[in-house]
């Protein structure tokens, strides 16, 4: 009777362990993983799909630095959309204090990000879509300022 119940005990340790394991295997997050990155870490509720075809950061002698970022929206007609721009930051999910929006009634256009920026600063940015039926996002896209 105790080599059976030490069977067991041994059993449940190692399916304990193998538990662990697939846990950290899968529950985890990799802060480098470039799917993550290019997903964005918003869910998409409206319609249609928008996405970021161009981006640059640049000195302008006149105004300091500047992120140019050109989008354009896919799915939907112009009068559908009430808002088409971009966000960013620096953290990796693209949230933060940078923005610049078209407005409505447009799918595509170049924004110029001018504000709160600083040198030699990598800023991650999204572009949003916004609908009346929701938002959606585009996938994140990473840029260095000089």
């Amino acid at each position: 009777m105790n080599k059976f119940i030490n069977l067991l005990y041994r059993l449940n340790v190692l399916v304990l362990i193998m538990l662990i394991s697939v846990c950290a295997a899968s529950c985890g997050t990799d802060e480098n993983d470039e799917d993550a990155l290019s997903q964005g870490g918003d869910k998409s509720t409206g319609k249609g799909s928008v996405t970021i075809t161009n981006i640059e950061a640049r000195k302008k002698t006149t105004t300091g630095l500047q992120i140019d970022v050109t989008v354009k929206a896919s799915g939907v007609k112009a009068d559908e959309v009430t808002a088409l721009g971009v966000q960013g930051g620096t953290g990796k999910d693209a949230e933060g204090s940078l923005w610049a929006s078209v407005g409505g009634g447009q799918t595509s256009g170049t924004l110029k990000i001018v504000s709160g920026l600083r040198a030699e600063t990598t800023y991650y940015v999204k572009a949003y879509l916004k609908t009346k039926e929701g938002t959606v996002y585009s996938s994140i896209k990473k840029v260095t300022t000089p």
